[in-house]
């Protein structure tokens, strides 16, 4: 007998509101019509294969219940899992080189509403390693867009650097992310390229030469309200950043002298922290994604979004 085991791979403790899951059919119960083979994402109500590096006709399992063979649950084609929440859930392959170098089934669905630029939302969702697959990943996560497009870059909004292995329980993905932008897209996956992600052999013996994972119960909830994005208080400085995007090497440039820079990941995690006493400093990060930099000069303070892509 499975049991459901929570592991929260990265988690912020904030304040907290009443809001309600934004994410459409979040756990795949609602059904346009009962899954009967493989790559019938469309089964279920409002989620859609992501368009990007996707090689036809493969795309994500659709599994539920109300099958009672090989698309089923708990019993399925992919192995044997208990829904996390009701009967249904998907099944998808975070790489498969063996198809194209970079090969995705990632996959999306609109919000209920828009995300509000400076709010700040608690970003989850459940996934099992399933039981046939040969190998393990990470970089499994959550991707905001303004539309249905969710390139292969590097870039998640929420994701686990852990390499998830677990087949008996459910693991718990799950972060802060203040947006940046009115979202009305996400996606699940992983939008890492192959050569930045790490994988394991975690079953040599197992039927499918794949990276697979189970998704359950993806959650976008409002924890706070408020400009957390960019913070410029009145009579700031200029800040200036570039290049921006950046492979890495940044230059800061403020109008006046820096007395503290700290930069931040979109989980409010501190990645980088100085204290220059100069108008100009030079840094480097090395990981991937969307970062904030925030200057504070005596009683000012500014802030500044920067995208390092590898």
């Amino acid at each position: 007998m499975k049991t459901k085991l929570l592991f929260a791979t990265c988690f912020l403790t904030i304040g907290f509101l009443k809001s309600q899951n934004m994410v459409t059919n979040y756990s795949f119960e609602t059904m346009n019509f009962c899954p009967n083979s493989y790559s019938q994402v469309h089964a279920c109500t409002g989620w859609y294969p992501a368009p990007n590096d996707t090689v036809s006709p493969y795309s994500t399992e659709y599994l539920n219940a109300c099958n009672t063979g090989l698309f089923g649950e708990p019993d399925n084609t992919w192995g044997y899992q208990a829904a996390h929440t009701g009967v249904g859930y998907m099944a998808l392959c975070t790489m498969a080189p063996q198809v194209t170098v970079n090969y995705r089934e990632n996959i999306y669905t609109s919000l209920t509403t828009p995300l509000v630029r400076g709010n700040t939302y608690s970003v989850s969702m459940y996934v099992s390693h399933t039981d046939n697959s040969q190998s393990s990943t990470n970089n499994l996560g959550l991707k905001f867009a303004m539309g249905p497009s969710f390139p292969i870059n590097n870039i998640a909004h929420v994701y686990t650097s852990i390499v998830i292995t677990d087949t008996m329980n459910w693991t718990l993905i799950s972060g802060s992310f203040v947006a940046d932008s009115a979202y009305n897209y996400i996606a699940v996956g992983n939008f890492f390229t192959d050569a930045n992600t790490t994988t394991t052999v975690s079953c040599a013996s197992c039927s499918f030469n794949q990276h697979g994972y189970y998704i359950d119960d993806i959650s976008v909830v409002l924890t706070q309200q408020g400009e957390g994005i960019e913070n410029h208080i009145e009579g700031a400085g200029k800040i200036s950043v570039y290049p921006n995007p950046s492979s890495g090497s940044i230059n800061v440039v403020y109008t006046n002298n820096i007395d503290e820079l700290k930069v931040t990941d979109m989980l409010g995690q501190v990645v980088y922290e100085a204290k220059p006493k100069t108008t100009n400093t030079a840094l480097t990060l090395t990981n991937a994604g969307v970062y904030f930099i925030t200057l504070i000069s005596g009683t000012e303070m500014s802030t500044k979004k920067v995208i390092i892509s590898k």
